[in-house]
């Protein structure tokens, strides 16, 4: 369920900060085509949540509720689904806070959490492939 819920909750933020004009793409809301919008925000927001990711490995505090992910004693994709319901907590706060402060489109938003989500479940489901199409996608 919390899965579920948490993109609606950035969601809703990102609803709130358009129409609010709030965040960087909506200083100048023309100023790009739309396209070029969107790949910006997704690019942003992925490296966003690079960086989230290794703050909750190095950060004492954060890296006790993210362990919760890594005790599965063998890796499929339900370990893609893992969380500490405080680490989606934080995580939902930081997803917000990026939504405002980009002022990403709700659609764009949206289509980067299905994006993140999906590609969440294929690395995490360890998949057996070719090694040399495993090199290229590494």
């Amino acid at each position: 369920i919390a899965r579920l819920l948490l993109p609606a909750g950035a969601f809703g933020a990102a609803v709130w900060a358009q129409s609010a004009g709030v965040g960087l793409f909506n200083l100048a809301p023309d100023a790009l085509p739309m396209w070029l919008e969107a790949l910006l925000a997704v690019l942003l927001l992925d490296l966003a949540i690079y960086w989230q990711h290794r703050w909750l490995h190095a950060v004492p505090w954060l890296w006790r509720l993210h362990r919760t992910h890594h005790t599965d004693t063998t890796l499929d994709a339900t370990s893609a689904l893992r969380f500490h319901p405080l680490e989606m907590l934080v995580s939902l706060a930081y997803k917000c806070a990026l939504a405002i402060a980009l002022g990403v489109d709700p659609a764009v938003l949206l289509a980067f959490e299905a994006l993140l989500s999906s590609f969440a479940l294929i690395t995490h489901a360890n998949l057996s492939l070719p090694p040399s199409l495993d090199t290229a996608l590494r």
